[in-house]
């Protein structure tokens, strides 16, 4: 296939799932703060604290948080977590 013209957007990221793939490793949110600024948004997940784009653990990233969840990926799997 030929590549896409300039200035193409990149495609759609991958649609969110609402429980976590088998494969992903156990994850437990203690503490969570949200802010309308993105830089002030954490979660305390697996006793550490993790801000949105940082790794929870290897291969699990903290996508985004919102009020009362958040968004992980596990391999390119992403799924929304409730706390």
């Amino acid at each position: 296939t030929p590549p896409p013209p300039a200035g193409a957007t990149a495609a759609p990221s991958a649609p969110v799932a609402s429980g976590a793939p088998a494969s992903a490793p156990p994850v437990k949110v203690t503490g969570a703060t949200y802010s309308d600024n993105p830089a002030h948004r954490m979660l305390i997940v697996n006793g550490k604290i993790v801000m949105e784009g940082q790794q929870i653990e290897p291969g699990l990233t903290l996508e985004v948080i919102t009020p009362h969840s958040a968004v992980l990926n596990h391999q390119g799997s992403r799924f929304n977590i409730n706390y």
